[in-house]
């Protein structure tokens, strides 16, 4: 949902720091609810502060605003089949730093799941992006890798709620500086809705990454994820009535296949100390 409306947003020309940073704000506000309901922490443990907020300001601001940018210039099917490179790369990061082993099933699992995800996309939209478009995808794809690898050896001891509250308040936080230097901020008035829609679809977004995190690692959650262009695919059958072609079919069962070979055989890399 957040790629759909996102596409949108950009379409109809909203600033980059605006659409993010009321984004990352509402989910960071809801998380912030959420926790003072359950009466969590509404902090992460000390050691893991600043690491939480750096995390959404270094982070996932940068991630997301160069995704939001390549949304502007290609189609939301194109963006989304450069960004899904993301599993491999995370793969062959923690490979490279030896935090996992590079084991045969892993790459299968990835190999399953980055071609599924591949048939999905490139079967259901027009795949069309300039170059400038390219170059901003896979920058995105590779701040997402650094990200969830980062995330999964820097804050190990706190919870996935308030950790994933952090990180909203701190990318959003930066975005808004960003946006009131740059003057790139304006007011939403057209597109509250969407906007308060991807901030929810945010919040839980960025609870069950933390969650996947402490339970899997960086490289299998990375895989799983991949599980959302399946899950779009459903949705969009469902609810809007869009046919579904064979191509797609064989993609969502490599999606499928990938989340059960993690699933099954998953050993979570140690914790960096």
């Amino acid at each position: 949902m957040t790629i759909v409306v996102q596409r949108s947003l950009a379409q109809d020309d909203l600033p980059v720091t605006t659409a993010l940073s009321v984004r990352f704000g509402i989910a960071a506000v809801v998380l912030v609810a959420v926790l003072a309901v359950r009466r969590e922490p509404l902090a992460p443990v000390r050691g893991e502060r600043l690491r939480a907020a750096l995390l959404g300001v270094v982070g996932y601001a940068t991630e997301a605003g160069m995704f939001y940018l390549a949304l502007g210039e290609g189609s939301a099917g194109a963006v989304a089949l450069l960004f899904y490179a993301y599993p491999a790369l995370v793969v062959l990061i923690e490979a490279g730093l030896r935090i996992r082993p590079l084991g045969a099933r892993t790459l299968l699992a990835v190999a399953l799941s980055s071609l599924g995800a591949v048939l999905v996309v490139i079967a259901g939209d027009q795949v069309e992006i300039s170059t400038l478009g390219v170059l901003l995808a896979l920058t995105s794809a590779a701040c997402f890798s650094v990200y969830l690898v980062a995330s999964n050896r820097l804050v190990v001891r706190s919870g996935a709620r308030v950790t994933a509250a952090w990180v909203a308040g701190g990318a959003s936080t930066a975005l808004l500086v960003v946006g009131a230097a740059t003057g790139g901020l304006e007011a939403p008035s057209g597109a509250l809705l969407r906007l308060g829609l991807n901030g929810l679809a945010t919040a839980l977004a960025f609870a069950l990454l933390y969650a996947a995190l402490t339970r899997l690692g960086a490289g299998p959650t990375a895989v799983v994820m991949t599980m959302e262009a399946f899950v779009a695919l459903v949705l969009a059958a469902a609810v809007l009535d869009e046919p579904v072609v064979a191509l797609q079919v064989f993609g969502g069962v490599g999606i499928l296949g990938g989340a059960a070979l993690v699933s099954s055989g998953n050993t979570k890399a140690p914790p960096a100390p």
